[in-house]
């Protein structure tokens, strides 16, 4: 939707939602992949050697059974979510709220809508994490 938009509507560009596919652009997505591998890393890292996370037999057998050609299929799914994600609020939402509201205004109501658009998934769960 968003590029019927930009084409047929709109007329702008790629850059005017942020999208440079400069050098600039590759380095700071590779910086952002290695950052991310890194914190996973970590997090993973920290439980097991705070005893939160244990290796028992079950989990062996379960690894066992993982599905790479699933995993390989998920991978690029999961960076197009976080694409389009990025594109619809940093972008479109971003760009259409500054052209009514000012910058700290737009800040706000883009946030709340970003938070409330993932915590309507959550449902009771994500009920502690509501602003008060």
């Amino acid at each position: 939707m968003v590029e019927l938009y930009r084409r047929h509507w709109d007329r702008g560009s790629w850059s005017d939602y942020g999208v440079v596919w400069d050098g600039p652009f590759w380095q700071v997505a590779g910086w952002g992949f290695a950052i991310a591998i890194l914190g996973v890393a970590l997090l993973i890292g920290g439980q097991w050697a705070l005893g939160w996370r244990r290796r028992t037999l079950a989990a062996e057998r379960a690894s066992a059974l993982v599905d790479w050609r699933t995993l390989l299929a998920l991978l690029p799914i999961t960076v197009l979510i976080g694409w389009v994600e990025e594109l619809v609020f940093r972008g479109v939402l971003v760009n259409g709220l500054l052209a009514i509201l000012p910058w700290g205004a737009m800040a706000l109501v883009a946030s709340l809508i970003f938070a409330v658009s993932h915590l309507v998934w959550d449902g009771q769960a994500g009920v502690p994490s509501y602003p008060v």
